[in-house]
């Protein structure tokens, strides 16, 4: 498969082409010096317990895995440009620009690869915003990213935000954007002015997409598909005794007419211009109409492209990235921020009331938990947050409002070159992944729960698969042990015991017979990774008779019982044969997740 996956992109894209695709998802900042680093996602971090000493803490280790909590979370503004996207603008991306090493040029595929096929085929949404459109270089390179994702044989619906424009038409005529509880007020005047920047963003992404790859523009260009079949629209009328005039909701979403056009190999455009049965023409907000059209079509990805805000983790000293949310975290984030869970999909920044009525949060509002609104990425001395930082909670909002509506991921990625590509096909990333909980359900074992792991592992312990325990010892162990609960029925069952400060084995991995086949034990293996991450464990290691081919496709590898770390005693009448898996970051079991279909 993959040797499949690397001679399509071989021979679909031209040589400059390929030395692009390699700039774009960041290879060139190993070759020259003068290239931009993405701020967040060139950062590998390392497991908490290394930053924070807390590998000893077992309540902390649960709930980091399994609680609501966001409270350590903020949002930074980017740094040095008030929260306005920039580009790495001068990118030279053709293959004289510089050297590759072939060995490296190699690993660089290889590890794209899974990513590559695991792909290919899956319906993306992508949001792309006005600030996007208003930085020409920004624009140009992210059309070229998104290019190439169509290339690589994704179907793409790109949803086009003309907010940024529509506001600075309305202050330059002497008006003011209207707001009530989060919700823009859209006249007739406003309504025009839509119309005019929709226009003229359409033409602008249809022309880019229409002149292809460079160098072989006459064979590679994108046939882009849009008008008024795709959804419908109805307007939001009149709520808590205002009326939004020509402001809409999306009515219905077409799915077979977006499907029909993304088999055919079309890209879908849309715009914030819904249309309704009767002919009348409403604005509904393009963040929205983004998370609804995903929601629909059940879409394997949404992806918003954000300013260059990050969130970071302020637990400890030096703050570190946050680089996923669970959909629970998330969650408790804007409820903490004071956004109603009614408007998840409806909020945009109110200017006078919506996020500044709250509860406080240790003692402060939680406007100043927010970091962002200036340069040196303090809370903004107003007591407001900056455009930059109410732009990121509007995503963030509506990304769980696509989680819970059926999508399987959701994406904030910066605008910075390749950053796109970046998140898409490489484990480390560009930005914040938001996923939903698949880890609800498991719990740390109990003594009630010893009957129901018996009979899960005996079975397999008779076959001979697993290193067969008495009672007394299952109970020994019992503090080791997790299981998966649905309905109080015991579903799959593993253990996670460390023998060093580097080395935790995985044993005791088993599904009851009547759920497997359903990814329960891989959920269960990413568990215990995540586990021992945070731990401060490196290595994890299983001992098996009969199912070394499960855990080789996995990521572990054969190794010789000598590896094993001197307190873990070696049955050598037994045989087992010894696999390890070097552990690398959250993102890391982020990605596999992904790879092995865990939604």
């Amino acid at each position: 498969m993959i040797q499949h996956v690397i001679l399509l992109v071989f021979s679909t894209l031209s040589v400059p082409n390929v030395y692009g695709l390699i700039s774009s998802i960041g290879i060139s900042r190993i070759y020259r010096s003068n290239s931009q680093s993405l701020s967040i996602s060139r950062f590998i971090p390392k497991p908490l317990s290394a930053v924070c000493d807390v590998s000893d803490d077992e309540d902390f280790i649960s709930k980091e895995l399994t609680s609501k909590d966001s409270s350590f979370v903020r949002i930074v503004a980017r740094n040095g440009d008030n929260g306005h996207t920039k580009s790495n603008n001068h990118v030279d991306d053709s293959p004289s620009s510089f050297d590759l090493d072939l060995s490296f040029f190699s690993a660089m595929f290889r590890h794209s690869a899974p990513y590559i096929a695991m792909h290919r085929g899956t319906v993306v949404v992508i949001h792309i915003a006005g600030y996007v459109l208003k930085n020409k270089d920004c624009f140009v390179a992210m059309m070229d990213d998104i290019s190439i994702l169509h290339l690589l044989g994704i179907k793409l619906v790109l949803v086009i935000g003309v907010r940024d424009q529509l506001d600075e038409r309305i202050l330059k005529s002497g008006g003011s954007p209207a707001y009530h509880n989060g919700m823009r007020v859209t006249d007739e005047s406003m309504l025009q002015i839509l119309k005019e920047e929709s226009g003229t963003a359409r033409f602008e992404v249809e022309s880019s997409l229409a002149r292809g790859f460079r160098g072989m523009a006459s064979r590679s260009s994108i046939q882009v598909v849009s008008g008024n079949f795709f959804y419908s629209a109805k307007p939001l009328g009149v709520r808590d005794g205002i009326d939004f005039k020509l402001t809409g909701e999306v009515r219905r979403v077409e799915v077979d007419n977006f499907m029909k056009r993304l088999d055919s190999g079309d890209v879908v455009m849309i715009t914030s211009l819904g249309y309704s049965s009767s002919g009348e023409v409403y604005n509904v907000p393009s963040e929205s109409l983004a998370a609804e059209v995903a929601a629909a079509l059940k879409a394997s990805k949404l992806v918003y492209l954000t300013q260059g805000e990050s969130l970071v983790d302020v637990r400890c000293e030096q703050p570190k990235p946050v680089q996923s949310l669970r959909l629970k975290q998330a969650e408790e984030l804007l409820e903490r921020w004071g956004v109603d869970r009614e408007l998840y999909n409806y909020y945009e920044e109110d200017r006078e009331e919506q996020l500044h009525n709250s509860d406080s949060v240790d003692g402060r509002s939680n406007v100043n938990n927010i970091i962002g609104g200036g340069e040196s990425g303090e809370a903004s001395t107003t007591g407001q947050p900056s455009a930059a930082v109410s732009a990121y909670m509007r995503l963030l909002a509506r990304c769980v409002y696509a989680l819970t509506g059926g999508v399987k991921r959701a994406h904030l990625v910066p605008t910075d070159r390749g950053a796109l590509l970046k998140e898409l096909f490489t484990r480390d990333g560009a930005g914040v992944l938001i996923s939903r909980d698949m880890y609800e359900g498991i719990r740390a074992a109990t003594p009630a729960d010893l009957f129901a792991v018996m009979q899960i592992i005996r079975p397999l312990e008779q076959q001979g698969v697993l290193v067969a325990r008495s009672e007394e010892q299952l109970l020994k162990d019992l503090s080791n042990c997790f299981v998966m609960v649905r309905d109080g029925a015991v579903l799959a069952c593993g253990m996670l015991k460390r023998y060093s400060e580097t080395h935790a084995e995985v044993s005791c991995l088993a599904v009851h017979p009547s759920y497997r086949r359903g990814g329960r034990g891989e959920t269960l293996l990413a568990y215990l990774e995540r586990r021992a991450l945070l731990m401060g464990v490196t290595f994890v290691f299983v001992l098996s008779t009969r199912t070394m081919q499960w855990f080789e496709e996995r990521g572990f590898n054969l190794v010789d019982p000598s590896s094993l770390p001197s307190t873990r005693d070696y049955n050598k009448s037994r045989g087992s044969k010894v696999y390890i898996k070097p552990l690398g970051t959250q993102r890391d079991v982020d990605a596999e997740e992904l790879l092995w279909n865990i939604t």
